[in-house]
């Protein structure tokens, strides 16, 4: 779904039957993998009634399960690619070694960041939504909170490296 779209379903509008019924059957994550998300142990909070519609949840972990399966995926094959570069190096296996160290590059840097910049607003939408109404009284909401912090402190990190690139460049 268009990022455009996403965000004005939660606006207090009376929409039209057939995109009422687009918003209630699609989301916006492009890359799915359908590995099914595991019970934590979190406590729902009510959310607004625009929200509850779309079926969120109060908790950041629920709503950005796919992004996160996305981004360990793709950590995964870079480390994998890096594996198999760091041994076509070693036995100098020229040609592969070429094509790996593109691959690798892609992997671990272009793809990984694409998808993560790509959720920015996600993170900052389901933080929001999560901190409106905070409380750790269990190890999943605290696993939630612990999430947000680390999505939020490397966002600020390659907001700094960014200004210090254009700077220095």
């Amino acid at each position: 779904m268009a990022k455009f779209l996403y965000y004005i379903k939660y606006m207090k509008i009376n929409y039209p039957a057939q995109l009422l019924h687009y918003f209630q059957n699609h989301s916006t994550a492009s890359i799915q993998f359908g590995i099914k998300q595991p019970d934590f142990d979190v406590e729902e909070n009510p959310l607004p009634p625009n929200f509850a519609l779309y079926k969120l949840s109060s908790r950041y972990i629920n709503n950005n399960w796919e992004t996160f399966i996305t981004l360990i995926i793709i950590m995964g094959l870079g480390f994998f690619f890096t594996l198999v570069y760091s041994i076509t190096k070693k036995y100098n296996i020229a040609k592969l070694k070429n094509f790996l160290g593109t691959v690798v590059l892609i992997f671990r840097w272009n793809l990984f960041l694409l998808i993560f910049l790509s959720s920015l607003d996600e993170i900052t939408l389901y933080s929001i939504l999560e901190l409106r109404t905070f409380s750790i009284n269990r190890a999943g909401e605290f696993f939630s909170f612990f999430l947000i912090l680390l999505s939020i402190a490397l966002a600020l990190y390659l907001f700094i490296m960014q200004g210090y690139i254009s700077y220095k460049f």
